[in-house]
């Protein structure tokens, strides 16, 4: 009985130690994944109910350790995405309007 109780000690230290490892590769994996994922990593930190506590105390670095984001980057983005004047838009470029019969 003592042999066994090594093996299942072994077994359940092993099982810890990989799940210990676990946390910050997937919060890694989504955060090389892109902007999207890391959304998804941000959302799932919120709810320990559908990931084991350790791996959202993990994502929640995703909620406040990033890098910015660039902004040349993101005006491109803009640009190509959705084109001159979308991309203005987008950026809160507003314009003057008058209505008829006002001064």
């Amino acid at each position: 009985a003592s042999a066994e109780s090594t093996s299942e000690e072994d077994s359940a230290s092993a099982w810890a130690s990989w799940r210990a490892g676990l946390a910050p590769r997937v919060a890694d994996a989504l955060f090389e994944l892109g902007p999207s994922y890391i959304k998804f990593g941000q959302a799932l930190a919120a709810r320990p109910d559908l990931v084991s506590a350790e791996i959202a105390a993990e994502l929640v670095r995703l909620q406040d350790a990033l890098p910015p984001f660039d902004s040349e980057v993101a005006q491109q983005i803009l640009e190509s995405e959705l084109g001159g004047r979308g991309a203005a838009a987008a950026r809160g470029g507003v314009r003057a309007a008058a209505r008829r019969g006002a001064e």
